[in-house]
């Protein structure tokens, strides 16, 4: 589940995620949205620390 930085300005950051939904379950899919926004917000720490 990537993240990535889209866009980048003094104030503002976009993230993209990555959210696989191939099993059709509601448990599967919040488990990996929460996943995936635990490594954006990583990605975000990273990026703000540079």
């Amino acid at each position: 589940m990537p993240a990535s930085v889209v866009a980048r300005k003094p104030k503002t950051i976009v993230l993209q995620i990555e959210v696989p939904i191939e099993s059709g379950n509601m448990l599967d899919l919040e488990d990996g949205l929460q996943r995936a926004l635990n490594e954006a917000v990583f990605v975000n720490i990273v990026v703000a620390s540079t």
